[in-house]
């Protein structure tokens, strides 16, 4: 069998071929990688919101005493080097939801709760 190819045949074909090049771009488009997160080791990423006036008191908490209220920095020179998210693992992403009560549990690190 012997394909014919005719003269009109071929802007069909052309136009074709361009449709398909075209949504192979808009798919990989949409599976392109998002923009970066925001960086949940950098304590400043969560003392932009936790230190403005809405926010302090959360800083205030009941239990041991880990966190500068008037900074937010850390007071024990243990806990200097660690990220928020070290001790508050169930923050993942910011913003994080609100209205969940947030723990932290101490005895990941240290063998008995500090007072």
């Amino acid at each position: 069998m012997k394909l014919t190819v005719k003269k009109w045949m071929l802007p069909l074909a052309l136009h074709g071929t361009m449709l398909v090049v075209v949504a192979a771009g808009i798919i990989m488009t949409s599976h392109a990688k998002s923009p970066p997160e925001e960086d949940l080791s950098d304590n400043n990423v969560c003392l932009d919101c936790h230190i403005d006036e809405e926010h302090v008191g959360m800083l205030e908490v009941p239990g041991p005493n880990v966190h500068n209220a008037a900074d937010g920095t850390l007071i024990s020179e243990a806990h200097a080097e660690l990220a928020c998210v070290d001790c508050h693992v169930d923050i993942e992403e910011i913003p994080h939801r609100e209205e969940i009560k947030r723990t932290v549990d101490c005895l990941m690190c240290h063998a008995s709760k500090p007072e």
